[in-house]
């Protein structure tokens, strides 16, 4: 649980977000923020950039758009097991 105190409420919604999907193509999409109760997109967009600094998501290439995931295969696990 140090994973939690590490982070603000909406960075923590939005990793155990992206964790459940494996692979979000549009983080601030209406549907994705609806879905998981993450607020506007602006917070979104400020709790992915922080999400990337602390190094617990990843950006990656797909297909020419870029897609997020949890860094750590074994957080991805925990959290979509857990939440």
């Amino acid at each position: 649980m140090q994973y939690r105190s590490l982070l603000s409420p909406i960075q923590w919604k939005t990793l155990i977000a992206i964790a459940k999907e494996e692979l979000v193509m549009e983080p601030q999409a209406k549907e994705f923020l609806q879905k998981y109760h993450i607020g506007a997109a602006s917070s979104a967009r400020k709790a992915l950039d922080a999400l990337i600094d602390k190094e617990m998501i990843v950006s990656v290439e797909t297909s020419g758009k870029t897609a997020y995931r949890v860094y750590n295969d074994f957080l991805m696990r925990w959290l979509q097991r857990l939440f």
